[in-house]
């Protein structure tokens, strides 16, 4: 770690979105975040039979929250603060988060 590394600290939120497995939900997340004015840098999906969880990393959390709150998904929020300073960096806070 350098001299600095207490100045480095940003924080990474991860949004889990619960919605319907069925055709047309992703697509319906995406142009809801993008009338938002919301980048997506980066998301997963984990499916079953009857649902999935669509997990999003965007530039614009507040906004997103917002636009998912009133579009009524279901979804939670995970915070982490970090130093990025590599594989031995460890979460300095962890904040879980349910709407």
């Amino acid at each position: 770690m350098t001299e600095n590394s207490e100045s480095c600290r940003y924080v990474i939120k991860q949004i889990s979105v619960f919605s319907e497995n069925k055709p047309g939900r992703l697509s319906a997340i995406a142009k809801g975040l993008e009338d938002a004015d919301v980048n997506i840098y980066a998301f997963s999906i984990a499916e079953s039979k009857g649902f999935g969880v669509v997990r999003l990393i965007v530039d614009k959390s507040s906004a997103a929250l917002k636009n998912l709150a009133d579009g009524e998904y279901s979804f939670t929020v995970v915070s982490k603060e970090t130093t990025g300073e590599g594989e031995n960096q460890a979460p300095v806070t962890t904040k879980n988060v349910t709407i």
